[in-house]
């Protein structure tokens, strides 16, 4: 039995354990952007179709992290949508107004202090408008919240572009 556990134990470090992650909507508060107002029914679409997991943190034979675009850009549309609802919006999927949004970019590094991610978000608005925000966040504590910082950092930057709050306040 205990042969069979070591032997476990030595084939996990030795092969690594990557592991799947989707970045949590939840983990942290938004960062702070100006204060607007969102009375309108807008549509909150996801426009990558990459759904293959790909390794974006490679600890060698420690494991990593790995992810698909679409779940990652899934989650940004879920703060997105938090925070529009907060605002007054009504999100509905057949709206004439859109954002349409696309996490293309996903990086990640790790020093002795912390793991960084660097996340890419396209947003795409229904009048033509397009522009990419760029979320940054490190952790020391794990990859998970790294990315999940990332991630509404990217989405903060957003609410932070006045074309995008002209084009989500006005009727």
């Amino acid at each position: 039995m205990i042969k069979n556990i070591v032997l476990l134990f030595v084939s996990a470090v030795i092969l690594g354990c990557t592991h799947v992650y989707k970045p949590r909507p939840e983990t942290f508060k938004m960062d702070e952007f100006t204060e607007f107002s969102s009375p309108i029914t807008i549509a909150v679409l996801n426009d990558q179709s990459d759904n293959v997991n790909h390794v974006h943190l490679d600890r060698g034979i420690g494991g990593g992290m790995s992810g698909n675009k679409n779940s990652w850009t899934d989650t940004a549309i879920e703060i997105v949508k938090r925070e529009l609802v907060k605002r007054q919006a009504v999100i509905q999927n057949n709206a004439s107004k859109k954002l349409a949004l696309s996490i293309f970019s996903i990086k990640a590094s790790e020093t002795f202090w912390a793991i960084r991610y660097i996340t890419k978000l396209r947003v795409k608005t229904g009048n033509g408008y397009e522009s990419t925000f760029i979320g940054d966040n490190r952790s020391p504590a794990t990859g998970g919240r790294a990315a999940d910082g990332a991630i509404m950092r990217a989405v903060s930057a957003m609410f932070r572009d006045p074309v995008i709050i002209k084009y989500i306040s006005k009727k």
